[in-house]
């Protein structure tokens, strides 16, 4: 009762609620950790496998839809042609980027443009294989499935949402 009549603002302000638990109850996206689950996919991928030792682009950014939606390597820094090794080393966001426009791209080409995204959706198999949607069954409290997004629940978002049900690049 002491804590709660100390900390009860505190714990009202979710930005700063001292006895919120990020790990489990913030619904924080994996970050980097998830370019390890992008590359196994890629290197898996029945249709077009990345070849480890290929050399691929690491830009300075990558852009989608005009320059509002540019997403750039940390520092801004372009690391040029590079192995999945480096850009896993350096962490390069827009080589995963191009990666992941990739399965884009594979996606349209295997039917995907009629909206039967389920022939593109490597990358969501791959992340549901490593246990990524499912509860971490550790326990703790507040331990959710967490979300990985595909076309049905992007078909269902937009349906609620009353938007398009396509997705959009990046």
């Amino acid at each position: 009762a002491e804590f709660n009549t100390k900390y009860g603002d505190a714990n009202k302000d979710t930005n700063h609620a001292p006895m919120l638990n990020r790990a489990t109850e913030a619904g924080y996206s994996p970050g980097s950790t998830f370019k390890l689950i992008t590359a196994v996919a890629a290197m898996s991928d029945p249709i077009s496998p990345l070849d480890p030792k290929e050399l691929r682009p690491s830009p300075r950014y990558v852009e989608y839809g005009g320059r509002e939606f540019r997403f750039y390597n940390d520092g801004k820094v372009a690391h040029g042609n590079i192995d999945l090794a480096t850009a896993l080393t350096v962490s390069s966001d827009t080589y995963f980027y191009v990666l992941g426009k990739e399965f884009w791209d594979e996606g349209i080409a295997n039917g995907g443009g009629d909206g039967d995204w389920s022939k593109g959706e490597q990358l969501q198999q791959t992340a549901r294989s490593f246990g990524f949607g499912s509860p971490s069954l550790v326990d703790v409290p507040q331990d959710g499935a967490g979300l990985v997004p595909d076309a049905k629940w992007q078909a269902e978002t937009a349906k609620v949402n009353g938007t398009n049900p396509a997705w959009l690049g990046g």
